[in-house]
């Protein structure tokens, strides 16, 4: 009787965990239609959340809990789990092979699709258009470039908070070195760019 028992209750658990699986799939798929998901690429910024991410499941459901997580970011080498809101959300996205990008669908209404750039730190193109405002961030200049088709590259300046947009007339120019800006320039503006030194492509 002891054995049949035992038997019974490892049938009864064994019936459980799947019923717990099952549950874990369907909750998992129905948090996921609240999210784009991006394979391979991160959102520049955000903040790591404490404690060890074994799927990037776990990360977008701790995100799905918390109402200022707009978009979360999980890395399967480090298995680490990051966190955006509203001021990172709707950034640029950046390639990154061993993540894995998931932002809320209602996170940037209205916006225009994300795009890759080349980024070049500590350089900028030589003439463009000053765009009017403050930017307190090189995502919401390189965001303004993204909804706007003739933009192909866009430079922004840390210190004066200003950012400038390059139409063909000059997004495609020599890159020049100047302290304490950004360029970035859309991948598909100019293929024969010499992208090797001092880029990095992002989908930021």
């Amino acid at each position: 009787m002891g054995g049949v028992s035992r038997l019974l209750s490892f049938g009864s658990l064994f019936s459980l965990l799947m019923i717990l699986s099952r549950i874990s799939q369907c909750d998992a798929q129905n948090i996921s239609e609240f999210y784009y998901r991006y394979d391979g690429a991160h959102i520049y910024g955000g903040r790591p959340y404490p404690g060890t991410f074994h799927n990037y499941i776990d990360c977008m459901r701790a995100c799905h809990n918390m109402s200022s997580c707009l978009a979360t970011d999980w890395d399967g080498i480090i298995r680490s789990c990051w966190f955006h809101d509203a001021e990172t959300a709707c950034g640029v996205l950046m390639p990154r092979p061993s993540s894995i990008s998931l932002g809320k669908k209602t996170a940037c209404v209205g916006d225009q699709p994300l795009q890759f750039y080349y980024r070049y730190n500590g350089y900028h193109i030589k003439g463009g258009e000053q765009y009017l405002g403050t930017f307190d961030s090189s995502v919401s200049c390189t965001r303004l470039c993204d909804g706007i088709p003739s933009c192909l590259a866009t430079d922004w300046n840390q210190n004066s908070k200003t950012c400038w947009l390059h139409t063909s007339l000059t997004g495609c120019g020599e890159l020049m070195p100047k302290q304490n800006c950004i360029s970035f320039m859309k991948e598909s503006a100019c293929p024969n760019r010499n992208t090797t030194a001092d880029s990095v492509l992002i989908l930021h």
